[in-house]
């Protein structure tokens, strides 16, 4: 398990995707984390996700956020102090519940066409799957990872991954949290 994997958000790992936006391009443009909520703003919106950014290539961030905003895919985006910026994306409406599901932590408990909707294999070649399969399907391989990591037992109905409320809301804590995480 990556240990890139155990930091980031519910929001972050299960969320992201629905966005269909490579997570390695997103971080080349100096994505952080992903949110359900942003408490320092006060307007909300529905069905949306809030991508935390640290940008260090100004320009290239532009361009892409104009390109997201041409596609319709923007429903807001502003800045922080110290170099953050945040891009609401809208995500499908038919995900809310799913999206909603995830957000008490139940990921095994998501759709069927939502787990398909998710990339299967990491590596399509060696048929490794994603991370958020072996979650959402409750792999073995998660278990013995947190019975190596933390000497942790499941039983029956025990999701396999955790699930921190306070992570998927971005406010004045989470961006020291992230600060201090560089």
């Amino acid at each position: 398990m990556n240990p890139y994997i155990r930091k980031i958000s519910a929001t972050n790992l299960f969320v992201v995707p629905l966005l269909g936006i490579r997570r390695e391009s997103l971080i080349r443009l100096g994505f952080v984390d992903a949110f359900i909520k942003d408490e320092l703003k006060e307007l909300e919106y529905d069905n949306v996700v809030y991508l935390l950014f640290r940008p260090l290539k100004w320009t290239e961030f532009n361009i892409f956020v104009e390109e997201q905003r041409k596609l319709g895919a923007i429903v807001d985006e502003y800045d922080y102090s110290d170099g953050w910026a945040v891009v609401v994306f809208k995500y499908d409406k038919k995900w809310e519940k799913d999206v909603n599901t995830i957000m008490i932590g139940k990921f095994s408990k998501t759709s069927k066409e939502y787990k398909s909707f998710l990339p299967y294999y990491a590596d399509t070649e060696k048929q490794e799957l994603t991370n958020q399969q072996l979650i959402l399907e409750k792999r073995q391989e998660v278990k013995d990872y947190w019975k190596q990591e933390l000497d942790l037992s499941f039983e029956e109905g025990d999701e396999v991954w955790h699930f921190y409320s306070e992570r998927e809301i971005l406010n004045e804590e989470s961006i020291k949290r992230l600060t201090n995480m560089k």
